[in-house]
């Protein structure tokens, strides 16, 4: 199972951002799916990969990452 977060490289971030997005994220996914991989990684765009899971995994694994991604005050580093 992987899991890869893509943020785009044009994206100003405060500094650790990406850390602690892998960090929350391995948090929250990685007791309900501990063979899970998570990559945090810069791209050319923003996107979610999910692989080598079930339809129904991949969708509880999305949820997750939205909910972590719209709550940015309990893992975002301060600009």
């Amino acid at each position: 199972m992987i899991l890869r977060i893509i943020i785009d490289k044009k994206q100003k971030l405060p500094n650790g951002t990406l850390e602690a997005l892998q960090k929350e994220a391995s948090r929250r996914l990685l007791t309900r799916w501990p063979a899970l991989a998570i990559d945090v990684i810069r791209g050319q765009r923003n996107d979610v990969e999910v692989k080598r899971t079930t339809d129904e995994e991949k969708n509880a694994i999305l949820e997750v990452v939205q909910e972590v991604w719209e709550d940015p005050d309990s893992w975002m580093p301060a600009s």
